[in-house]
């Protein structure tokens, strides 16, 4: 990256607000990291290796997040968010303590692994909705590409490079006990660092009105917008073929199908985030330096399809070269769509709807992730981690990519083109055509809202 690229995707650090928050992702994302490598392995040793109690697992993790995500959105656009994350960090450092120190004890069963995750993806509910609304509030509106790329910088190599690598030193070396309370104590110094944030939330509402009247005032925004639909229903159904699949067949394929031990399958998990976290820093890197691209909304859904064909390619792996090029690709791509959905959202939604149309996001996805989890153990158990890896990926990719074609699907990328061509005779037939069905889906929207 050459020094004038450099300079401007760190432009946002400027900020010293923004820089306390970049610091904060960067410490907690270092234990989430090392979590993704240290619980499946701690649960697989509890329970004999059976891929279904991972499942339980991850249902009650996402049970306890989709729960507490629209009460989490509203209380972000009411309340000091720097307090709510405060908040959701100690909890969240209590509930991993917890599971860490009863493993290296060797007393922590099943039921104990699920009520924590639950109380774990509970407060999670309140963190995401807010620390994702803050960022508009820290930087201009012409940084936040730039600003979400920083993070998509920081949160994988902390995610996929730095915390999976830990994670597997810490599990070959201590246990994948050890290496949660240490997860627990990145959550603290993360609340530390966020109690230095100064700056109030200038679009908080201290209006006092019912939880119900706020999540419809959500509700009917993302309703009038068409856009806003079918992106919702894409990632739920990324969400669905994604997630239980991944964190419960991919483990289970190691030890299984390719004869692993614990710490081998502990490594080469870890080779999976790294390598995903290069990918990751190059997607963030590429928007960083040049901010979106044009054509934002067909990237997007062209990346979340790469996602999950590469799912699909994890059922091929046999040496750990493949696993560096699909890790590559699949949390390359995964990078890339978060970053421009989390920028279209912020240029879009006005501020004080912000964190409940956030919360819907994450509820509307996260909501089918138990789904996610409770099939892939069963099925993986039926037919095996190889051919649900494969068939799931392929189904599910090609899926994401045709709604892109759906009316109104990319609606806010040719809004953005409009700005820079104003007068419609500029424009291409096609484009006309696509200008003519922006006004349509656009239709009604200042009624929605409110």
């Amino acid at each position: 990256m050459g020094g004038a690229a450099l300079t401007q995707t760190l432009r946002p650090l400027r900020d010293r607000e923004f820089r306390l928050l970049v610091s904060a992702t960067l410490i907690s994302v270092l234990g989430d990291g090392l979590m993704r490598v240290a619980l499946p392995l701690l649960v697989l040793a509890i329970t004999d290796n059976d891929p279904l109690a991972i499942s339980f697992v991850g249902l009650a993790w996402m049970a306890g997040h989709t729960a507490s995500l629209p009460i989490g959105g509203v209380t972000s656009d009411r309340r000091d968010r720097r307090s709510i994350m405060i908040a959701s960090d100690l909890i969240r450092a209590l509930a991993i303590g917890c599971m860490g120190v009863l493993g290296i004890a060797g007393v922590l069963q099943l039921w104990q692994v699920v009520a924590l995750g639950f109380s774990f993806g509970f407060a999670n509910g309140f963190f995401n909705p807010s620390a994702r609304s803050l960022t508009p509030d820290l930087v201009p509106e012409d940084d936040l590409a730039r600003a979400n790329a920083l993070l998509g910088l920081a949160r994988p190599m902390q995610l996929w490079i730095v915390g999976p690598l830990l994670g597997g030193v810490l599990v070959g070396i201590a246990g994948p006990g050890t290496a949660l309370v240490v997860d627990a104590a990145t959550f603290v110094v993360s609340a530390l660092v966020l109690a230095r944030l100064r700056r109030r939330d200038p679009a908080v509402s201290r209006e006092t009105r019912s939880i119900g009247r706020d999540l419809r005032e959500g509700l009917s925004y993302v309703g009038s917008h068409r856009w806003a639909g079918v992106w919702f229903t894409a990632s739920a159904l990324s969400t669905l073929a994604f997630h239980g699949t991944f964190d419960v067949l991919v483990p289970t394929m190691l030890k299984t199908d390719l004869g692993l031990s614990e710490a081998q399958a502990g490594w080469w998990m870890a080779m999976i985030f790294a390598a995903g976290g290069v990918g990751a820093l190059l997607a963030s890197s590429t928007i960083g330096r040049g901010g979106l691209p044009r054509r934002f909304m067909l990237q997007l859904y062209i990346a979340e399809s790469l996602t999950l064909l590469g799912l699909a390619a994890f059922a091929y792996i046999s040496r750990l070269w493949h696993v560096l090029i699909v890790g590559l690709v699949v949390f390359g791509a995964t990078v890339m769509s978060e970053i421009i959905a989390e920028t279209n959202l912020q240029r879009e939604v006005p501020r004080a709807l912000l964190g409940r149309v956030i919360s819907l996001s994450w509820f509307v996805a996260i909501g089918v992730a138990p789904v996610s989890f409770a099939l892939a153990g069963p099925l993986g158990r039926l037919y095996g981690p190889r051919p649900v890896l494969a068939a799931v990926g392929v189904f599910a990719g090609v899926t994401v990519f045709a709604l892109s074609l759906a009316p109104g699907a990319r609606s806010p990328e040719w809004r953005r083109r409009l700005r820079d061509r104003p007068t419609v005779g500029d424009l291409a037939p096609a484009e006309r055509v696509a200008v003519g069905e922006l006004a349509q889906a656009d239709r009604g929207v200042a009624g929605g809202v409110g």
